[in-house]
């Protein structure tokens, strides 16, 4: 099973995507297009929940107006959930609180049930190891 990802870069020259995934699509300021998507973007952000003009709404208003680049991907479940595991432990072994927006116990979780389906280690539900 794999996750579809819409990336959005602010960077003149987008970082090279070192992990595994395969590019569904890409567009830049060149393609009129992304102006429009943006432009809807910004619209349904500004109508989700409070109709009022907030400061996290403002933020990432301004945020996506500066949009360079739009990439479509998508990544592996499995591997996603890896790297969110190794994200969250990381975090934890530099003294940080966490991930934001990351639940750490539903990834461990993940992990170990996803490992437990391509039968990692060929381990029993109770054995399986989540490695990061």
């Amino acid at each position: 099973m794999s996750v579809l990802i819409n990336a959005y870069c602010t960077r003149l020259d987008p970082p090279s995507m070192q992990f595994p995934h395969a590019l569904s699509g890409k567009c830049d300021r060149d393609n009129p297009e992304l102006s429009k998507h943006l432009h809807g973007f910004i619209g349904y952000v500004v109508g989700r929940g409070e109709q009022q003009m907030t400061q996290t709404k403002y933020h990432l208003m301004r945020h996506i107006q500066r949009v360079k680049h739009h990439f479509s991907l998508t990544v592996d479940d499995h591997d996603l959930h890896f790297r969110l595991h190794w994200a969250v432990r990381q975090a934890r072994l530099d003294g940080k609180d966490g991930v934001k927006d990351v639940d750490a116990g539903v990834i461990l979780e993940r992990h170990h049930a996803l490992n437990w389906l391509v039968r990692f280690e060929d381990a029993d539900w109770d054995d399986v190891d989540t490695p990061t």
